[in-house]
């Protein structure tokens, strides 16, 4: 937590130097910056650092409340990408020129023009990059432990995290250097030691969360294959008779269906299905409706999963969650878990 706050506090301060040095830049000609430097002006070196703290100053007076309300919500969420930086620096330095504007006096020059306004834009195109570079790709604390491997030939940059020194089930990968996506890869079944291992490695204490959605559920009488479906294939399973096979719903019992119009359905074992829900009063073409019992722990996953589930087969998703419930491990699509579950810590 502190070196979190050191670091933003660190970024914060050298956007500013940036942001106020790239002003300056932009008012001075290089023909007057190198005088400057090289004594042949009058003013000297001093004054132009004289120049700089005084811009930099007035510019951390203004942008600081905004800057620390941006830079708090991209630690929050862990934003990580340099376009999110850029565009704050580019909404803080027109604030700031407005703000100039309405001081004006009446009948005074304006610096609503294109010339101040070019140097405001550039200011916070120069403090939002210098902030991304210096803390904001590292929002949210993760990645520490991250090991640059060399691409293949004709591939990105991916790092790739997995435990040290042991043989692991998995691995974490994150495409592209300004990615905050980080991807679950395991061609093995999970097990709860491995859903543990996973939170260490992204250095974040599972979630808890309670199903607030509901399903509608039947029970296979004969063997039935099942694809799960969410914008995509996500992963098939076949139903034994007296699985049962459900659909997720909304708390408000509406059928969750992508943009496709494919209901979320999925297999639940005869012996776990029992342990896990408990009926309810009315049904759909679905079947009977129910409501999970159980709080599950989740770990966020926002490059999504390609792994191994208990049943054998491949889940696959974009962005999603990985879930602990019992013993067993799985994935979930993100827009179906946040749909039917409500975070408890």
């Amino acid at each position: 937590m502190l070196t979190g706050i050191v670091r933003v506090l660190l970024g914060l301060a050298l956007a500013c130097i940036a942001a106020g040095v790239a002003q300056v830049l932009v008012v001075q000609t290089p023909g007057e910056i190198i005088d400057t430097i090289t004594g042949v002006s009058r003013s000297g070196p001093a004054d132009l650092i004289y120049r700089v703290l005084a811009v930099t100053t007035h510019t951390i007076l203004f942008a600081a409340p905004f800057a620390l309300i941006a830079a708090a919500a991209a630690e929050w969420i862990e934003l990580r990408g340099w376009l999110y930086y850029t565009i704050i620096g580019l909404a803080i330095a027109a604030m700031g020129l407005f703000a100039e504007y309405n001081a004006e006096a009446v009948g005074a020059p304006t610096i609503l023009n294109a010339f101040a306004a070019s140097a405001f834009a550039l200011a916070g195109l120069t403090g939002g990059l210098v902030y991304w570079m210096s803390a904001g790709k590292h929002a949210g604390g993760r990645g520490r432990d991250l090991e640059m491997l060399p691409p293949k030939t004709g591939e990105s940059a991916v790092t790739i995290v997995s435990a040290p020194a042991t043989r692991s089930n998995f691995t974490l990968e994150q495409a592209g250097a300004t990615s905050s996506a980080v991807r679950l890869v395991a061609p093995e079944k999970l097990e709860r030691a491995d859903f543990y291992k996973i939170a260490e490695r992204l250095n974040v204490k599972p979630l808890s969360a309670r199903k607030i959605g509901y399903v509608a559920g039947r029970k296979a009488d004969t063997e039935e294959a099942v694809v799960t479906k969410w914008n995509g294939k996500e992963t098939t399973n076949t139903a034994r008779p007296g699985d049962w096979i459900v659909t997720n719903m909304s708390a408000d019992r509406d059928v969750l269906k992508d943009k496709d119009g494919n209901a979320n359905t999925y297999v639940i074992k005869a012996e776990t299905f029992p342990i896990l829900y408990d009926p309810v009063s009315g049904e759909n073409e679905f079947g009977r409706y129910f409501k999970a019992k159980s709080v599950v722990e989740a770990v966020h996953l926002p490059g999504g999963f390609d792994i191994l589930a208990p049943w054998g087969q491949k889940q696959t998703a974009h962005n999603g969650y990985l879930l602990l419930n019992g013993k067993e491990v799985y994935g979930n699509n993100a827009e179906t878990f946040e749909a039917t579950y409500d975070v408890l810590r």
